[in-house]
């Protein structure tokens, strides 16, 4: 995960909250379309077209702007703190529609029968965090700061995959991995970031990343400039749209060549 830096809400939503005191969800995105799309692409793109929790890239259709609003089945407006507790009863807000609370996540393999493929959003539902901190707030700003990663005989935490034998990579700020004490705990849902298909792909861009830092020996500067090229969004052109968008699973190639860096700075 990394921090999304939030902008302003889309004029839309703002009106929209004026005009209907009582924010309902459903009742929003049912009945105003229009306004419910712009809301998405807005959290897209603050999130640089990624999944806030898995961080993989979130695809929409390719086409025009006008295409790309009807086209956004790839993600999932996920309420942070879950809509069905803070929905102005029991003496919790209504945080339904409130900007700060809504962020972009992907699909989750929504539509997967069983939980063991659930991710994300999907997956959490109607849980609430105990620790993790909203990726939109300050507070996880802090919170990435805190972050310890057990290591397990190397630089970086490997798991063996029972069924096909491959080597698959932990997620850090991994809610749900039951390693990492401090970071255990959900009310009702978690995330799975450690679903094998999304561990495979983590492992292919490290080791991407890997081999081409390999090739330079590990040069100092060389590492200063790969942590740039993943932290810093990129253009991406779709059908003559450009889109800023930042690589996939690019804070967990950041959070490695970090303690990567810091390694050669001790050793010298």
């Amino acid at each position: 995960m990394r921090k999304i830096d939030k902008n302003r809400e889309p004029i839309c939503l703002t009106h929209y909250k004026k005009q209907n005191k009582t924010h309902n969800y459903a009742e929003f995105s049912g009945n105003n379309r229009d306004c419910f799309d712009e809301l998405r692409l807005a959290l897209l793109q603050e999130s640089g077209f990624l999944c806030c929790y898995c961080m993989q890239r979130i695809v929409i259709n390719e086409g025009n702007e006008t295409d790309v609003k009807k086209n956004l089945s790839q993600m999932i407006v996920e309420h942070f703190k879950p809509k069905s507790v803070y929905d102005g009863t029991n003496g919790k807000k209504n945080l339904h529609l409130d900007y700060n609370n809504l962020i972009a996540t992907c699909n989750g393999n929504q539509s997967s029968k069983g939980n063991e493929k659930k991710h994300c959003g999907a997956l959490k539902d109607n849980g609430e965090f105990v620790y993790l901190p909203n990726p939109a707030s300050d507070e996880f700003a802090h919170f990435q700061t805190k972050i310890k990663y057990k290591e397990r005989g190397s630089e970086i935490k490997y798991l063996e995959n029972p069924v096909d034998r491959k080597v698959l990579i932990v997620a850090p700020t991994n809610p749900d991995d039951i390693e990492n004490d401090e970071l255990v705990g959900t009310r009702l849902g978690k995330l799975n970031l450690n679903e094998s298909n999304l561990a495979k792909k983590r492992y292919a861009v490290w080791n991407k990343v890997k081999r081409q830092l390999e090739q330079e020996n590990w040069e100092r500067s060389k590492i200063e400039e790969k942590i740039k090229e993943y932290s810093t969004l990129y253009e991406k052109t779709s059908m003559g749209t450009i889109y800023h968008v930042y690589h996939e699973f690019c804070a967990m190639v950041v959070f490695f060549l970090e303690g990567k860096l810091l390694t050669i700075k001790n050793e010298q």
